[in-house]
C-alpha cells in the first residue's frame, strides 16, 4: 500500500466518522390523513433536533405553546436511507480512488 492509498483510507475513515457523528435527520407529522415528512439536515448525534424544531420545519413558523397546537403527532428520526446511501457512496468512491492509486507494475 503506497502513501496515496493510505491518505485515501484515512480520508474515507474520517468521512465515515463525520457521517456517524453528524447524521441526516427527518421530521414528520403522523395524523392519519396528514402524513408529512421533511428532511431537516445534519445535526450532531449528541444534540438531536427537537419536536419543536420539526414543527418549525414543517410549518415554516416557530412553535407557540399558547396557540394550542399539540406536538404529540410530530417526530424526529434518523434518515436511515440517506445515511446508508452516504456510507455506500463514501465506500464506493474511496474504492475507485484506491484502484486508481494502486502501484503500477
Amino acid at each position: 500500500m503506497n502513501t496515496k492509498q493510505r491518505i485515501v483510507i484515512l480520508a474515507a475513515g474520517l468521512l465515515i466518522i463525520l457521517t456517524v457523528l453528524f447524521p441526516p435527520f427527518a421530521a414528520g407529522k403522523l395524523p392519519v390523513g396528514e402524513n408529512i415528512h421533511r428532511g431537516i439536515g445534519y445535526h450532531p448525534i449528541w444534540n438531536q433536533p427537537t419536536v419543536e424544531y420539526a414543527y418549525e420545519v414543517i410549518h415554516g413558523q416557530k412553535y407557540a405553546a399558547a396557540a394550542g397546537e399539540d406536538l404529540a403527532g410530530y417526530f424526529v428520526m434518523l434518515n436511515k436511507v440517506a445515511f446508508i446511501i452516504q456510507i455506500i457512496f463514501i465506500l464506493l468512491i474511496s474504492s475507485v480512488i484506491l484502484i486508481v492509486f494502486r502501484k503500477k507494475k
